[in-house]
């Protein structure tokens, strides 16, 4: 049996590959659609940082990238945890055309029950930030905005309840 699991999800979005590659390596680009503050030197082993305020942030070490075709963070774990396998996240991406194919791939998550959240949170999340990424980048790339929370109690994740506000220019 497996110590981790992880996913994989594609989408498509009508836009320049090098479009959607700056909207997710470019610290400028990712804080105008997914978190309000975000660092990223894009670098091997350089850091790729994203936070939403207080105890909701993340970092990551960029174990390789192949600028508008590849990406392939490691989570730097934080807090008491220690995991046997590193997190993954990787980004392809491909260009058909018109249309940018990427595919987000999560892997090291492990399998077992106090991660179970933390998983279904990956796939319900993965969703809506490539939704996000796509609305961003087909829509509104360049153009500033501003994000904020909302406060009900339905999304089950920071991740779900980040609300985009685009400022036209």
């Amino acid at each position: 049996m497996s110590k981790t699991r992880g996913r994989a999800q594609r989408i498509e979005i009508r836009a320049p590959i090098e479009d959607v590659w700056k909207a997710i390596t470019e610290a400028d680009e990712i804080i105008r659609w997914y978190a309000p503050e975000a660092e990223v030197s894009l670098s091997e082993g350089g850091r790729y940082w994203v936070s939403w305020g207080e105890g909701t942030a993340g970092t990551s070490r960029i174990e390789s990238f192949e600028r508008n075709r590849h990406l392939r963070l490691v989570h730097e774990g934080e807090g008491p945890a220690q995991l046997d396998e590193p997190m993954v996240e990787e980004y392809f991406l491909e260009s058909d055309g018109e249309i940018t194919v990427l595919r987000l791939v999560q892997s090291g998550i492990p399998a077992t029950p106090d991660w179970d959240d933390f998983y279904e949170d990956t796939g319900r999340g993965g969703k809506i930030f490539l939704a996000g990424l796509r609305h961003y980048v087909e829509r509104h790339f360049g153009q500033p905005c501003e994000n904020m929370d909302h406060e009900g109690k339905i999304p089950r994740s920071k991740a779900e309840s980040a609300i985009h506000v685009i400022h036209p220019t």
